[in-house]
């Protein structure tokens, strides 16, 4: 798995992961925010590596489905974006750098 999906799936479980059931959820958090193998989780769990590859890919679709319906992680990192290019132009146009700190922590807010 590529590291931007990687980057996207931890994205999504954040903004959704509640909304998975708990097993979805803790085999999600090991493979994709642990970077557990599929093997060291069955084996973890006392499951089979099929079970723990089912439960990946259900968690993965219903995170998607999730973001295709609300939106709220695309929202979110483009509003960082947006925050990250005010904060540039301020200090550009030579704003105070306490400003600029002010501006790029806004992010903490979202």
């Amino acid at each position: 798995m590529n590291i931007d999906k990687r980057v996207e799936n931890c994205l999504l479980l954040d903004f959704y992961g509640s909304l998975l059931t708990e097993r979805q959820l803790q085999v999600a958090v090991k493979y994709f925010e642990d970077d557990v193998s599929l093997a060291e989780i069955a084996e973890e769990l006392g499951i089979s590596r099929q079970a723990v590859r089912d439960a990946v890919n259900t968690a993965q679709e219903t995170l998607a489905v999730h973001e295709e319906k609300l939106g709220l992680a695309k929202r979110h990192v483009e509003l960082v974006h947006q925050i990250e290019c005010v904060a540039m132009e301020a200090e550009k146009l030579g704003a105070k750098q306490e400003i600029v700190e002010k501006i790029k922590n806004l992010h903490q807010y979202l």
